[in-house]
């Protein structure tokens, strides 16, 4: 094995370099971010379906932005769709989900013809309603002041990313299928506003479920913990130290 000699100025490129990507991070602190995933399996077919829902919670903004993926390796029947999640949470220094209403949607819609084939149906829209996206009866939007639930019904869920170029697989609730074409590209963003969670210093998500049309899958993998981050005020408390002493040693050599 190798030795690696770093020198004192290296070390202090490197701690430097740290100081500056940490403060980039740590200058954040109302950024929340937990990412929730879940796999399971249909009784009737071979399928292995899986999915990742991340929420980003701004508590000086008073939103939650949320990004759903489904990362179904092979479509075979409408229970590969996801079709929504719930959260319940708590918090420290007051905040809830109640009041929570739709801002915005981002996602490509397809449609799947009867030959696995698909093509674009433009792109999601929020409906004029408080608690729809794209029509009624689709994604509705419902909370309570500790939880939280988004989802749809049979349209516009999400479909997974199509196996070579294609949905060949897919038995008849996909192909050609009308009450549930067209479907949500397998990466979908949406914004919600939630005005009762600004103040909030702590946001954790205690459990999830994330749903397809087989039902729910429940799940409490999470990154960061809902934990808040530090300021750089009080980072740059550390880094003054340690500069100091890479300095003093500098002269010293």
């Amino acid at each position: 094995m190798r030795n690696i000699k770093i020198s004192a100025l290296g070390t202090f490129a490197l701690t430097a370099a740290g100081v500056v990507g940490l403060g980039a991070h740590f200058g954040r602190a109302n950024i929340i971010t937990d990412v929730i995933t879940g796999t399971g399996n249909q009784t009737s077919t071979p399928s292995t379906f899986s999915g990742t829902v991340t929420l980003r919670f701004d508590t000086t903004a008073g939103t939650l932005s949320v990004t759903m993926d489904n990362t179904t390796s092979k479509t075979y029947a409408a229970g590969d769709l996801m079709q929504g999640f719930s959260i319940n949470i708590s918090t420290t220094g007051g905040g809830s989900l109640s009041s929570a209403t739709f801002s915005s949607v981002a996602a490509n819609l397809i449609n799947v013809a009867s030959d696995g084939s698909y093509s674009s149906a433009g792109t999601a829209a929020l409906t004029g309603t408080t608690n729809n996206v794209i029509g009624t009866n689709n994604w509705v939007l419902s909370s309570t002041t500790t939880g939280l639930t988004l989802k749809t019904s049979s349209g516009y869920t999400l479909i997974g990313p199509p196996t070579g170029g294609n949905y060949s697989a897919a038995n008849s609730s996909i192909k050609g299928n009308g009450p549930h074409n067209p479907f949500m590209e397998d990466s979908s963003a949406f914004v919600l506003d939630l005005p009762n969670i600004v103040g909030a210093s702590n946001v954790d998500v205690t459990w999830a479920t994330i749903y397809y049309t087989t039902g729910g899958v429940e799940t409490t993998t999470r990154i960061n913990g809902g934990t808040p981050l530090p300021e750089p005020a009080a980072l740059s408390l550390f880094a003054i130290p340690a500069i100091g002493l890479l300095l003093r040693k500098r002269r010293t050599a």
